[in-house]
């Protein structure tokens, strides 16, 4: 049934058909030709799209908490507001990758949620996990040697840690 899930993504890529908010959980799209694929706010979680050809996929507010993106290109993706917590981003090529504004990643924004209700509890775990996801594509846009980008990254990555410490 894997590959049959693979191979449906595959024809709706070609199709330029949308999968907005498909449920593909554990999916195994290893060496998927996805290119270009509406993907946007679908659940990948634990997804492995090791060597995925993923070029300009659309992930907007996608779910790839654990995701396996190993060695996947991910050039010109739109990740804005997608969920990384704990993905496996080694080797993955995120060259011209879309953040969305100031490249405040899901877990950041709903901290920032959290404190306008008088959360302080909530936000600081989502504080933790928003530092421990910038540092990850931090890490992967140095080891690309693309410092401009990582700065970014690295910035939102102290800030989130600041927002953690006691007032």
């Amino acid at each position: 049934a894997g590959d049959d899930v693979k191979e449906q993504l595959e024809q709706k890529a070609r199709a330029m058909e949308s999968c907005e908010g498909y449920e593909l959980m554990k999916a195994n799209l290893e060496d998927a030709f996805i290119i270009e694929l509406d993907l946007s706010h679908a659940n990948l979680e634990r997804v492995n799209l090791i060597d995925g050809h993923t070029f300009g996929v659309n992930l907007t507010g996608a779910n790839l908490m654990k995701a396996n993106l190993r060695d996947a290109n991910l050039r010109e993706a739109k990740l804005a507001g997608a969920d990384l917590l704990g993905a496996n981003l080694d080797g993955a090529d995120l060259d011209r990758a879309t953040w969305g504004d100031d490249a405040i990643i899901r877990n950041h924004a709903l901290a920032n949620q959290l404190i306008a209700q008088g959360d302080d509890i909530g936000a600081a775990e989502q504080f933790q996990r928003a530092e421990d996801t910038y540092r990850i594509i931090r890490q992967r846009y140095e080891a690309n040697g693309q410092t401009d980008v990582a700065g970014q990254f690295f910035y939102n990555e102290m800030v989130s840690k600041r927002m953690q410490m006691p007032k």
